[in-house]
């Protein structure tokens, strides 16, 4: 695997020590640093990577605030095993940066926010899908590390 080569690549640490709500440890998780902005708020955040999202970012219980006086563009139902979720759609400007609030590093240009209409659906944590993953040359490595080359 190459190792970072420009100013613009990035390197962050999984989260560890993850547990099931039954205390289940899970594996390391990789999570990616986001600057959101929309036209009036911004918002800073770790996100989830979860290739397995076609979206760009599934929302928490947290990431509405910053969409509060934002229009949606649109309605979206997202399927699961055994139950539908239906969500309103934001677009808002993105970042990748520097982990804990750094630097802008890599622009990631305009990407979807979809927020559940029903709070039961919103994740205990932002997840990042392949809408995002696709801009990106992404190495994960070794359960330790993710790395972003632009």
């Amino acid at each position: 695997m190459r190792g970072l080569e420009s100013k613009n690549d990035l390197s962050y640490k999984y989260a560890k020590d993850g547990k099931t709500q039954t205390n289940k440890i899970i594996p390391n998780i990789p999570i990616m640093w986001l600057r959101l902005r929309t036209a009036q708020r911004s918002a800073v955040t770790p996100a989830i990577v979860d290739s397995g999202f076609d979206g760009g970012l599934y929302s928490d219980d947290k990431l509405p605030t910053i969409l509060e006086e934002e229009t949606p563009i649109g309605i979206e139902t997202l399927y699961s095993p055994g139950s539908e979720v239906k969500c309103e759609i934001f677009k808002v400007r993105a970042w990748l940066i520097e982990e804990k609030g750094g630097k802008d590093k890599i622009d990631i240009g305009q990407i979807l926010i979809y927020v559940p209409i029903r709070v039961r659906d919103l994740a205990e944590n932002i997840i990042l899908g392949r809408e995002v993953l696709n801009k990106l040359d992404v190495a994960l490595e070794h359960g330790e590390e993710t790395r972003i080359y632009k």
